[in-house]
C-alpha cells in the first residue's frame, strides 16, 4: 500500500475545509464555521509557514484584497462606539485571512476544484429542496413568507448562492469535456433553481441574474474571436433587453392605479355610535381606498383582540405593527376600519393578517408571472404613496429609499474620512431623528447598499479605496476567468440594495469565493508578484 505523505494530507485536508465551507453557506452557519476552523489550523501546521507568509506579501492581488480589511481597522482612529467597531472588525476577519491563506496555497487539480463547485451547486440545491418541503406544508416549520421559506439562510443570500451556481451550470454547459449525462443534469438542476426563484418571488435574485447575464453577454459579443459566437452573444443580448423592457412596459401601461374615491361628508358614528377618526389631509391609500377614513381603533382593537392570539398593539408575524397591516388588509377590501369591518373577515385572513399579508390580492389564486406583475406594480403604486405622504414604514421598497436618504446626509455632513468603523449605527439613530422620519422605529435600520455604508464609514476616501479593491482584480492579465468575472457582478448588484458584507454569511461569501476564484480556481493569479 502506498503511503500518505504530509504534504498530500494537507492537501485533502485544503479540500475537506473548503467542502465545508460551501455546504454551509446555504445550509449550516455552524459548517461554515467549523470549515473556517479547520482551514486556518490547516494552514498553520502545514510545512514551510514562514515562506507561505512571505508568498502573501509578494502577492498584490491578495495584498489588495486585503487592504480592505485595513481600512476598517484605521476606521477605529476616529470612531467613538470601539465596541461595535471591534465586533465589526471580527465578523470581517475573512476579508484579511483568506487572501493571505489561499493566495499560498499548492496547486489543485482541475478534478477537485469542480468538485468543491459542484458539492456547493449540490448543496444549493438541497437548501431549495427543503424550502419546497417547507412551501407544502410537509414539515413542522410554519411558513410565514413565502420568501423565508428556507429556513437555513436569508432569503437574499439563498439568491445570491443561486445565481452563481446556475452560472457555474451554464460554463459547465459549454465544456466540450463534460459527458452529455452531466450537461443534462447541469441544464435541469438550473431549471430548477430559477423555477424556485419565481415561486418564492425572488425580484433581487431574478433581477440579478438577468442583468449578469446581459452583461457576460456583451464583453462575450466584444472579446470573443469566432464571428459566430460574437453574433450569438450580441443577439441574445438584444432579445432579453427587448423583451425585458417590453414586460415591464406592459405590465405598468396596462395597469391603472385605483383612484380614491372623495366624499363630500363622512359619516361622524360607526353603526355602534362610536365616533370615527378621518385623517382627511392623509391621502395613503390601498387598492384605491384611502387608509385612515373611517377609522374607530377602540372597535377595531376590542373586535380584533377578540378573533387573534396576537394582540392588536403588537407586531405581526413579519415585525411589522399588526394595527397597522390590519387597516391596510380592510383598506384593500374596501371595508371600513371598525368593529362590523373586522367581523367581516374570515378565519383564513385573520391568520393572513396575523402573517403580515397587508392585501387580500395575495390570497387570490396567481401564477408566478401574475404575482411577478404584482409585486412591480406594488413597487410602482408604493413610490406613488411614499412620493405624495413621505411615510414609507409599510412598503419594504420605499424603506430602501428612506434609508438611502438618511444615508445621503450623514455622508453629506462627513464627507472625507466618514464616521468610522463603530459609528454607523448611531449615526443612523441620530439622522433619523434629525429628519423628523416617519419610517416606524422598529423599522429604522442602516443603508441597505453597501457603497453608502461604505461611504458613511470611511468618506469618499474609503468609498474609492473599496471599488479599487472589487474591481482591480478584473482588469489584470492575463483576465481570472468567466466565473470570477460573474461572480463579481453578482457581488457588484447585489451591493446596491444590501449590506452585503455586513454579516458574517455575506463577509463569507465575498471572502471566500473572491479567494476560490482567483488563486484556486485560475492559478495565474498565485504567481501575481509584485
Amino acid at each position: 500500500m502506498r503511503a500518505i505523505g504530509r504534504k498530500e494530507i494537507h492537501y485533502w485536508a485544503y479540500i475537506f475545509a473548503f467542502s465545508l465551507i460551501v455546504v454551509g453557506m446555504p445550509l449550516s452557519r455552524f459548517l461554515v464555521s467549523m470549515g473556517g476552523l479547520f482551514l486556518a489550523l490547516n494552514w498553520l501546521t502545514a510545512p514551510g509557514l514562514i515562506a507561505r507568509i512571505r508568498e502573501f506579501f509578494h502577492n498584490r492581488i491578495a495584498l489588495i484584497l486585503s487592504s480592505l480589511y485595513a481600512l476598517h481597522l484605521l476606521g477605529l482612529l476616529w470612531t467613538s462606539d470601539l465596541e461595535f467597531g471591534f465586533a465589526d472588525l471580527q465578523t470581517k476577519i475573512p476579508i484579511l485571512f483568506i487572501p493571505l491563506i489561499f493566495s499560498s496555497l499548492q496547486p489543485f487539480q482541475n478534478k477537485h476544484i469542480h468538485l468543491i463547485m459542484q458539492v456547493f451547486v449540490l448543496s444549493v440545491l438541497t437548501a431549495t429542496l427543503a424550502g419546497i418541503v417547507n412551501y407544502a406544508g410537509l414539515s413542522w416549520i410554519e411558513v410565514v413568507d413565502i420568501r423565508d421559506i428556507t429556513p437555513f439562510v436569508s432569503h437574499i443570500r439563498l439568491a445570491l448562492f443561486i445565481c452563481l451556481a446556475i452560472f457555474y451550470l451554464i460554463h459547465r454547459l459549454f465544456n466540450p469535456e463534460n459527458k452529455p449525462l452531466l450537461k443534462f443534469a447541469g441544464l435541469l438542476i438550473i431549471i430548477w433553481l430559477f423555477g424556485y426563484m419565481l415561486i418564492t418571488e425572488s425580484l433581487t435574485g431574478i433581477i440579478i441574474l438577468l442583468v449578469s447575464g446581459v452583461i457576460l453577454l456583451v464583453y462575450k459579443g466584444i472579446t470573443h474571436k469566432r464571428r459566430p459566437v460574437k453574433a450569438t452573444a450580441w443577439s441574445l443580448m438584444a432579445i432579453g433587453t427587448a423583451a425585458l423592457a417590453f414586460f415591464l412596459h406592459g405590465t405598468l401601461k396596462n395597469y391603472e392605479f385605483p383612484v380614491p374615491k372623495e366624499e363630500t361628508s363622512y359619516e361622524s358614528h360607526t353603526p355602534r355610535g362610536n365616533p370615527y377618526e378621518h385623517q382627511l389631509h392623509d391621502q395613503q391609500t390601498e387598492n384605491g381606498n384611502y387608509l385612515l377614513r373611517y377609522v374607530c381603533w377602540d372597535e377595531m382593537k376590542e373586535s380584533w383582540n377578540q378573533r387573534s392570539k396576537l394582540s392588536f398593539d403588537s407586531l405581526d408575524l413579519l415585525k411589522q405593527p399588526l394595527k397597522y397591516t390590519l387597516i391596510r388588509y380592510l383598506s384593500s377590501r374596501g371595508l371600513r376600519k371598525d368593529a362590523d369591518g373586522v367581523a367581516a373577515l374570515s378565519d383564513n385572513e385573520i391568520a393572513a393578517i396575523e402573517k403580515g399579508t397587508s392585501n387580500f390580492l395575495l390570497l387570490q389564486k396567481m401564477n408566478f408571472l401574475q404575482r411577478i406583475k404584482y409585486r412591480i406594480v406594488k413597487f410602482a403604486w408604493a413610490y406613488e404613496v411614499y412620493r405624495k405622504t413621505g411615510d414609507p414604514s409599510g412598503y419594504s421598497l420605499m424603506q430602501r429609499v428612506e434609508y438611502w436618504r438618511a444615508a445621503y446626509h450623514i455622508i453629506k455632513r462627513n464627507p472625507v474620512i466618514g464616521v468610522g468603523t463603530g459609528d454607523i449605527k448611531n449615526a443612523f439613530r441620530d439622522e433619523y431623528i434629525i429628519m423628523n422620519s416617519k419610517l416606524h422605529e422598529n423599522l429604522r435600520h442602516r443603508a441597505h447598499n453597501q457603497y453608502l455604508a461604505i461611504a458613511i464609514s470611511f468618506g469618499v476616501l474609503g468609498l474609492l479605496v473599496f471599488l479599487f479593491v472589487l474591481i482591480y482584480p478584473l482588469f489584470i492579465k492575463p483576465f481570472p476567468g468567466f466565473m470570477f468575472g460573474a461572480f463579481t457582478i453578482i457581488l457588484l448588484l447585489s451591493m446596491l440594495t444590501e449590506d452585503t458584507i455586513e454579516s458574517q454569511a455575506g463577509v463569507t461569501f465575498y471572502a471566500f469565493f473572491s479567494g476560490f476564484f482567483l488563486f484556486v480556481y485560475n492559478k495565474t493569479c498565485q504567481v501575481s508578484k509584485t
